[in-house]
């Protein structure tokens, strides 16, 4: 056996990780692994609120938030809400949008002319989302004018808003909410044997707030940072291995149980890129930052993935169309992003394009960040090594810094932006044919 698996396995933290997993009841969230989707939050958050759904408790939920939320802060359109039981009144909708701004869940109350809007994100408090709130708000406020007059929205996270800041939002327009929040209401509800009276029903809800505990509340494992912190090398072969789809290193482990410790260790770290891919079409999109359709791509093995957009700088007026795309690319030890083209391109003035570029650098003092080989024009490491090892908490605003700066007046997606601008303007750049320019 490795030496490095060996030590892993015989380590006290590894077998105090591996009880604490054994220990967890069965879920079947964790079996079609839909635990870590918001999508997936968005739709049991908007089964609750609906007062005639197959969970049988009414409105209970429904009033329970409104009243929540009205105990937190001060929105005088929720605090005159009476037809919660009334059918014909509350309307509940998934993914309620206009102008391009989607809102996750919207309850509509139309005697008492109000629109709760609720953003879901399954990751801490970020300022950036209040402008989200608010652009949907603007944008439902639109869509619904005459029928709805006040559009209260609430901004649901994993954490409560920072000190300070959660009286702020709320003074402009939206209501920080946390799942903790959530899950004592549901769990208040759970006390009363007449609520989710149905055994189906109360077993689902009851594996709901294990989900909630474990995902959205304590969202990082300090075991797992541990073990990775302790024996780092052997889980980079174990990730190498599993990438390239061979099992070597875990068929010299003989117990099954610690078999399967291993996997689920590796699954945790497995969820992370994943999660940094949200992160970052959520600031794509917050931002504005693209002027193309943001795709999610799953990439080679369960821990990588790709978030891209096909948007050439300038292209329109270069001539060059789609022929080049920016991506971002997450695996466990590396968030990068990339300014690509085919590796050979067809196009005749995307191939003048990658002459110009090889003959007049962007930044010939990085030659490194601008490698101009294989299709690729540009790559940078956002976030590398150890910087993916700390908590996920800081590592989320480790990455928005970098975005920023790389986003920023000053930044490289800036600078290129211009490069290729002067390349559009110049009459004799290589954006037409020998000739075209001159007489």
């Amino acid at each position: 056996m490795d030496p490095e698996l060996k030590a892993l396995i015989e380590s006290d933290e590894f077998h105090r990780y591996g009880r604490g997993l054994h220990a967890r009841p069965f879920s079947p969230f964790d079996v079609l692994q839909v635990a870590d989707l918001e999508i997936r939050h968005s739709n049991v958050l908007a089964w609750l609120l609906t007062p005639d759904e197959t969970h049988g408790i009414g409105s209970r939920f429904l009033r329970a938030l409104v009243e929540h939320l009205t105990s937190r802060h001060s929105v005088p359109s929720l605090r005159g809400l009476t037809g919660f039981d009334d059918k014909s009144n509350v309307e509940v909708r998934r993914e309620d949008n206009h102008d391009g701004w989607f809102a996750d869940v919207t309850v509509g109350f139309r005697a008492e002319r109000v629109l709760l809007i609720i953003e879901n994100k399954v990751g801490p408090y970020q300022s950036e989302a209040e402008r989200q709130v608010k652009e949907q708000q603007e944008a439902l406020g639109k869509k619904y004018k005459g029928l709805y007059e006040d559009f209260p929205g609430a901004l649901l996270t994993t954490s409560n808003a920072p000190e300070g800041s959660a009286e702020s939002a709320t003074m402009r327009g939206v209501m920080p909410l946390s799942w903790d929040d959530v899950r004592g209401i549901i769990r208040s509800l759970l006390d009363s044997q007449e609520n989710f009276a149905d055994g189906h029903v109360r077993a689902f809800v009851k594996r709901y707030l294990d989900v909630i505990e474990e995902k959205l509340i304590h969202a990082g494992d300090d075991l797992a940072e541990e073990l990775r912190n302790d024996h780092p090398r052997i889980l980079e072969k174990l990730q190498e291995e599993k990438s390239q789809g061979r099992t070597g290193l875990l068929d010299t482990v003989d117990k099954p149980q610690h078999r399967d410790t291993i996997k689920r260790w590796l699954e945790y770290f497995e969820g992370i890129p994943r999660k940094l891919r949200e992160e970052v079409a959520d600031y794509l999109t917050l931002s504005k930052r693209v002027g193309a359709g943001i795709k999610r791509a799953s990439g080679r093995g369960a821990y990588t993935g790709w978030l891209h957009w096909w948007e050439t700088p300038s292209g329109g007026k270069l001539g060059i169309g789609d022929c080049a795309w920016w991506w971002f690319s997450f695996e466990s030890r590396n968030v990068t992003v990339e300014l690509g083209t085919e590796r050979n391109p067809k196009n005749p003035k995307m191939q003048a394009i990658w002459s110009f570029l090889q003959d007049t650098p962007i930044d010939p003092g990085r030659p490194k960040r601008y490698p101009m080989e294989n299709g690729v024009m540009y790559r940078h490491s956002l976030l590398k090594g150890d910087e993916l090892s700390g908590p996920f908490e800081k590592t989320v605003k480790l990455l928005h810094d970098r975005l920023n700066e790389f986003f920023g007046p000053a930044g490289d997606y800036r600078r290129i932006e211009r490069y290729f601008r002067c390349l559009a303007f110049d009459p004799r750049g290589p954006q037409q044919p020998d000739g075209a320019g001159e007489g």
